[in-house]
């Protein structure tokens, strides 16, 4: 088989390496250690060699990252700030400059990347004083509404 195609099917498998990692199943150098379809080593090379596989890979491992996230309402990293070439571009710096870690896992080394680039905005702190944006002024429609028939109470 011919290495840009194993790798292209490598690519759905990364789907749901990502999945496993943002999940939670794996924490810390377990994530790195876990058996892998794809290495850092063969993404690099990928990359290297077929621009179009590459962004395939790169591109699936994040929209699996981004759907675990939505599912979750957590940040993983800033998607805002991604876009076209720059997430390859991320991939591939940090890939060259962490030659010691190609041989983990291709999927968390492209989180990684991305996360390190792309951090996810700060959470302001909430102001206690103010009224919450969420819930808007008018009774929500849960809620029990008063009773128009009913007499007022005295002010």
């Amino acid at each position: 088989m011919h290495p840009a195609l194993s790798f292209r099917l490598a690519a759905a498998t990364a789907l749901l390496l990502a999945g496993a990692m943002s999940d939670g199943y794996l924490h810390g150098a377990a994530a790195f250690q876990m058996r892998s379809y794809a290495t850092g080593k063969q993404l690099f090379q990928v990359c290297s060699d077929d621009r179009d596989s590459c962004y395939m890979y790169v591109y699936g491992v994040l929209d699996m990252i981004m759907l675990s996230d939505d599912s979750k309402q957590t940040c993983t990293f800033n998607a805002d700030g991604v876009a076209g070439d720059k997430a390859v571009n991320t991939v591939l710096t940090y890939l060259t400059s962490h030659q010691d870690r190609l041989d983990w896992s291709a999927a968390a080394l492209v989180q990684n990347a991305i996360r390190s680039k792309f951090p996810c905005p700060k959470k302001k702190p909430a102001d206690k004083s103010a009224p919450d944006a969420a819930q808007p002024d008018a009774a929500q429609p849960d809620s029990p509404q008063p009773d128009s028939t009913a007499p007022s109470s005295p002010q």
